[in-house]
């Protein structure tokens, strides 16, 4: 039996991704099943939601309900349409949410440095940083403490408009 959650994870990632995994889902909270906010969840792996996302709760047997994204490839996967489940966000102010976030530039000299700078300009504590570069294209895996999806829209406008920035995108995996 394929367990809908874990369809198309590779399970041979790397340290850096697990150790994000499990801190998200440690720290990950706020949300509210059927007006109920005790109910046993986990988030899924797949696509990473956080506030502002739309969500949707997917029971399954044994583990609870699996929160998703909306737009999450892998909702087409789960065929048994009566173990969705309508969910919202119960959002305590202070709670934070790690999103992964990838970036590709040009390996230009203080681009990093501008790159946290625009991050810590907008009181986002980042959480790891891993760069690698081959022929002057960099690409970063930062991983940062966000508080809803709007601030996430925000930061990644700022990142974008840094001089060099080729490309930034939200990593759900």
């Amino acid at each position: 039996k394929v367990d809908p959650d874990d369809k198309g994870v590779n399970l041979k990632k790397s340290s850096l991704t697990s150790r994000f995994l499990n801190l998200a889902r440690q720290t990950a909270k706020g949300v509210r099943i059927d007006g109920a906010s005790n109910t046993l969840i986990f988030f899924a792996k797949c696509c990473s939601p956080i506030p502002g996302d739309e969500i949707i709760g997917y029971i399954v047997s044994g583990k609870g309900v699996s929160i998703h994204r909306n737009d999450c490839h892998n909702l087409s996967y789960m065929s048994d349409n009566h173990k969705f489940i309508e969910v919202d966000w119960d959002i305590n102010k202070k709670s934070s949410y790690l999103v992964r976030m990838q970036l590709e530039f040009s390996d230009k000299k203080n681009l990093l440095k501008d790159i946290t700078e625009a991050i810590s300009s907008m009181s986002i504590n980042i959480s790891s940083v891993d760069i690698k570069a081959k022929d002057s294209i960099a690409k970063a895996n930062i991983i940062v403490q966000i508080k809803n999806n709007r601030q996430l829209v925000r930061l990644m406008r700022k990142i974008t408009k840094l001089k060099n920035i080729d490309h930034v995108e939200r990593v759900g995996r």
